[in-house]
Parts: C-alpha cells; structure tokens; sequence
C-alpha cells in the first residue's frame, strides 16, 4: 500500500481501477472562462478507494439504518394520529348521543320531541365526553392516555324543534350560554345540515404534535338527530 502511494496518479488509477480510470483521468475539460476543471478521474479515484477500503459498504448500511428509522417513526406516528382521531370523534359521537337522550322518558312516555333540561344536557355532554377520552375535570389527558394537552369544547347545541319555530341554545368554548331563535326548516348547524328534528351538536379540538415537531388541529363535529337516534335505538332493542 505505501509503494502504492508513492506512484503517480494515472498509474495508480491504472493498477486499481484499470484503463477505464486512467482514460478518466486524462480527460480535461474547459469550463468557459479558459480554466481546466479537475479530471473526473479524480471523482472515480476516491470511489475506488472506498471500495478497496469497503467504506462505501459501511456508508450505504449507515443510511439504509437511517432510512429505515425514519420510515418506521413516520408510521409510527401516522398511526398515532389516527388512533387519536378515531378515539375523539367514536367519543364525541357517544357523548352528543347521550346528550341528546337525556330527556328520553319524556318522549316515551308523552312522545314529545323535545329536551327540556337543556343544562341538564349539557353537563350530560360534558361527563361522558371526559369519561370516554379519559380527561381530568380542566380537559386534560390523564397520564397514560393516547393524547397529549387539553381537549377543546369548540360548540354545544342543542335545537329543539317546534310547529312555528326552532330554538337554538348554545354554549361557546368559554362556556358562555346563548339563545336565538330561527324559522322552521331555517336553522342549520355549524357543519352545515339543515336542523328537521330536535338535534343536539357538539364539536371538540384538540392540538397534536407531529412527527418532526410539526402542529396542527383536529376537529371533530356530530350531530344526533333525536327522532333518527330514537329509531335506530328502538329498532335495535327490538331486534
């Protein structure tokens, strides 16, 4: 190896890499301005030389590692996301439910479409949104939960439809309470639906952090119509 060194560049090209190296690095080219860029030869003497010395095998296995760690913390974390996004809308999806049967006795029993308690709902909403996405009283994550950081009540809802009007009682995220009136067949959601029958909506958020450091918001909206929910509950007690 040290005699090696000590031989002039095409002749070393020539011994390692045979004439196709030493063809390289005679060829000069001008780059334009009247001055001779490297010979390329120089660019396939190095590689060589990594190949004698099995540096490229290393290089190559250092970033297929690389890759493949990425690859797999991508899915990894997709496949968080997913799952935390499956656990807010299955559980604001059972809280609106709950929330829209909490007057359920009365439409047994008097076959009134109607919540009366619309507090009453409301906290209704509020249990079983914390119970179901394991969250403390503030909105927070319970320590081993999917998600991270505090889940958001962005709109509550509750229309209770009549012959000559549909009233809107609703609470914002800082909990303020607020009332309006709309025209039968008027009245539409956030998500934009058109309210036909007492309904009752609820919409959460919740800041994620992705992969890399990235944030963004998910949202998740329902809306439980009380006459289609009905049905469906009777038809599957009957069955």
């Amino acid at each position: 190896m040290i005699s090696m060194f000590r031989e002039p560049p095409q002749r070393r090209i020539e011994n390692m890499c045979g004439k196709f190296g030493a063809r390289l690095m005679k060829s000069e080219k001008d780059d334009g301005r009247g001055e001779k860029r490297a010979p390329r030869g120089m660019v396939f003497l190095n590689i060589c030389q990594c190949m004698e010395q099995g540096n490229i095998v290393m290089l190559w296995g250092f970033y297929c590692v690389i890759f493949l760690f990425f690859i797999t913390a991508v899915c990894m974390e997709t496949k968080r996301v997913k799952a935390l996004k499956n656990l807010m809308e299955n559980s604001l999806s059972a809280s609106v439910l709950a929330a829209s049967l909490y007057d359920r006795d009365l439409l047994m029993d008097e076959k009134r479409v109607e919540i009366t308690d619309i507090s009453g709902s409301y906290d209704v909403f509020k249990k079983c949104l914390k119970k179901n996405m394991d969250l403390f009283e503030d909105y927070s994550f319970k320590e081993g939960a999917l998600g991270e950081g505090k889940v958001t009540v962005e709109c509550f809802t509750v229309y209770n439809v009549y012959e000559d009007r549909v009233l809107c009682t609703s609470w914002d995220k800082t909990g303020k309470m607020a009332q309006r009136v709309c025209e039968p067949m008027k009245a539409y959601s956030p998500d934009g639906k058109r309210i036909e029958n007492t309904s009752v909506y609820g919409e959460i958020s919740l800041n994620v952090t992705l992969f890399g450091g990235e944030k963004t918001v998910a949202v998740s909206k329902r809306l439980a119509d009380l006459v289609c929910e009905e049905s469906e509950i009777d038809k599957d007690e009957g069955d």
